[in-house]
């Protein structure tokens, strides 16, 4: 029997991938157009649960973390093409682990925030192990005894005994400094125990065409106000090396 031709449209999948660059395009522009302040944030790990933390603490602010072509875009990918003097500076921040954060806070607040936040949640796989972790010989009764066969499989030495999870033999989970299995990062888990947290450094700030970088510890400024004449300059200078 002749099987059906496939429903699916390669053309509207194209079409859908359009739209959705354009609508982001549409929003960081509509954004810039809002907001005094344009901030590169670079952060540790990419995980929602952090970045849903940072849109409840600042709920007049937005946070972009799309596509960064498509945001280069929106911002504007050279001086000829810029969405505001300067915005396709941000371009060269703008790599790796990293988002546009949009405010009209203050400087002095950003910094404050980011510095000190710290989100705790559980390390995946890959990730360095903060410290190390043993399961001791012994009854665990906080797995119920339906999770043995599952331990068991993670690698963990365990029999029943009257319906109580045994380790039969000390267990090595992770060790510090050593990245994480996938075994380790689910035992971990149902240990509750947390090793991964979020670190934001600023990067940069975008400020009614001048802008501003920042080092590692987020507080000092590195290049204060680079107007859009200074950065000209360099442009030129640039070229003329070239």
């Amino acid at each position: 029997m002749p099987r059906k031709k496939s429903q699916y449209s390669f053309t509207k999948t194209k079409k859908d991938g359009k739209q959705r660059k354009a609508k982001l395009i549409e929003k960081v522009q509509k954004a810039v157009e809002q907001y005094k302040s344009i901030w590169v944030l670079s952060f540790t790990h990419f995980k929602q649960e952090y970045f849903n933390q940072i849109r409840l603490d600042w709920r007049d602010s937005e946070l972009f973390l799309g596509k960064k072509k498509v945001m280069l875009v929106a911002l504007g990918r050279n001086s000829n093409d810029e969405f505001r003097p300067n915005l396709s500076k941000l371009g060269d921040f703008l790599k790796g682990n990293s988002g546009l954060f949009f405010t009209n806070e203050k400087e002095e607040d950003i910094l404050k925030y980011f510095s000190q936040l710290r989100v705790a949640s559980y390390a995946i796989a890959g990730e360095t192990a903060t410290e190390t972790v043993t399961l001791q010989k012994g009854p665990y009764p906080q797995f119920p005894h339906s999770m043995e066969p599952f331990l068991r499989n993670l690698g963990i030495p365990t029999t029943l005994s009257k319906q109580v999870v045994n380790v039969v033999a000390d267990y090595i989970v992770c060790e510090k400094g050593k990245p994480l299995t996938s075994e380790a990062a689910r035992i971990l888990k149902l240990l509750q125990i947390q090793m991964s947290s979020l670190n934001v450094q600023c990067l940069c700030c975008w400020n009614n065409s001048k802008i501003t970088t920042f080092n590692q510890n987020n507080n000092d400024k590195v290049d204060k106000e680079k107007t859009n004449s200074n950065m000209e300059e360099e442009d030129e200078k640039e070229k003329q090396k070239k």
